[in-house]
């Protein structure tokens, strides 16, 4: 679904370049376009500050203390993107999206021994440039295509990792992170295809079940990386037996 948010000179967002994806959701011309895709994301930001702090009074690695940060930026960014329905800030919602996604891309490449620990900043910050760079250029629907590009390739990256693998790790965490995934995703399908609408409702959309059941995505995937000693790893790390 796309279409324009029609609202009168002086709404609060009426100013502002609309965005280019449009939810099921009907727009208000009010400070909150789409109350419940809007309020949906406290869920994130919630797990987002319980795994910041959680993280914070453990000994956790570097890169597993980003990932509270990152679930709450995006959930703060998505709210802002839902209330006001504008590009600019739908650009910040699919960017720190491409910040998760890019950070478990990394992650996996150095675990397979193709980054090392001097790369990884580098190649995380280059990622997610061109990501934004591409996403501001093209507009559009560019942002989830890569968003999913950037999931695929770490998914493609987890399954190199299992057939090298010489230690054994526990993948329940991973399984349980994609079935969470997928269930979210086939609301977001449903809702954004139409499928599944009611644009009257402002309590529960498909759209916002992406947001809710998402979250525990990164409760899953914080859980999953914990395992690893990311001051050490300099050689592939995975299970013995396959992941596929």
């Amino acid at each position: 679904m796309n279409e324009a948010m029609h609202c009168p000179a002086g709404s609060p967002w009426s100013g502002y370049a609309a965005a280019t994806m449009k939810y099921c959701e009907a727009n208000l011309c009010g400070w909150i376009a789409q109350p419940a895709n809007t309020f949906s994301n406290l869920g994130i930001v919630i797990v987002g500050i319980w795994l910041a702090v959680l993280s914070s009074r453990r000994t956790d690695a570097r890169p597993l203390k980003l990932i509270g940060p990152i679930a709450i930026a995006l959930g703060i960014t998505s709210l802002a993107y839902h209330a006001s329905y504008t590009f600019f800030w739908q650009f910040f919602d699919l960017s720190s999206m491409f910040l998760f996604s890019t950070l478990l891309l990394v992650l996996n490449l150095q675990r397979l021994g193709a980054l090392s620990q001097r790369a990884i900043v580098p190649t995380y910050v280059i990622l997610n440039v061109v990501s934004m760079a591409l996403l501001w250029a093209i507009k559009g629907k560019i942002g989830m295509v890569i968003f999913g590009l950037q999931l695929l390739a770490a998914v493609a990256v987890e399954v190199m990792v299992s057939r090298v693998a010489v230690t054994r790790v526990n993948y329940k965490d991973l399984w349980r992170t994609l079935v969470t995934f997928l269930a979210a995703y086939t609301f977001w399908i449903l809702d954004y295809t139409g499928a599944v609408c009611n644009p009257g409702n402002h309590v529960l959309q498909g759209h916002a079940a992406w947001h809710l059941v998402n979250s525990f995505c990164f409760i899953f995937m914080y859980r999953f990386y914990r395992q690893f000693d990311w001051e050490k790893i300099n050689a592939p790390q995975g299970v013995q037996e396959s992941l596929v």
